[in-house]
């Protein structure tokens, strides 16, 4: 870990490196709390297995280059507790692309030509009807969960959709047509 880019209810996410010494984000989920929803699986909020379980559908063929792909999941354990089969300090955290640009919501002073504005709109709308082709509802858009990347090649920002945790799949996978094999790690 390096340093905090940002935190939520139940994540943080932190820049982070592999062994190639190359950037990545790496959102770290907290620990389940009494309160919350439990799954039961060593603390891990379902909220965190909800988001983890849409974004891997939508690798691959179901990649889309308005929402954020997922580059691996591990579980995390605190150093007391670096037993696997321990059910308390096991954490999830996710590796995703790092977007330097930030949010759109702390960019968006600085997009002014309308140009850039519709790709942006075009991008998020594009987005929306992926998900809603393969029937899951983002529920929480907004210009904060909206990163930007910058597309050299037509010189304008591309929006990514972030943040997944309050996502809903409107059917279950297998009515989906995404058979539970298909849905595990490559």
């Amino acid at each position: 870990r390096a340093s905090t880019v940002g935190s939520g209810n139940y994540s943080a996410v932190m820049v982070g490196y592999d062994d190639d010494g190359h950037e990545h984000a790496l959102k770290v989920f907290d620990e389940d709390d009494d309160d919350d929803e439990s799954n039961g699986a060593g603390g891990i909020s379902l909220g965190a297995l909800r988001e983890v379980s849409i974004l891997r559908i939508f690798r691959g063929d179901n990649a889309h280059p308005n929402i954020i792909s997922i580059n691996d999941v591990q579980a995390l354990f605190d150093n007391e507790e670096e037993d696997i089969g321990n059910e308390v300090g096991g954490r999830l955290a996710m590796a995703m692309p790092l977007f330097p640009h930030g949010s759109l919501a702390s960019s968006f002073s600085k997009i002014s030509s309308k140009r850039q504005k519709a790709i942006i709109a075009h991008g998020i709308l594009c987005a929306v009807a992926h998900l809603h082709e393969h029937e899951i509802m983002h529920r929480d858009i907004k210009s904060d969960n909206i990163l930007l990347e910058y597309d050299e090649e037509n010189k304008a920002f591309r929006p990514v959709l972030i943040d997944f945790s309050l996502a809903k799949a409107t059917k279950p996978m297998v009515m989906m047509g995404i058979a539970p094999e298909s849905v595990q790690a490559n």
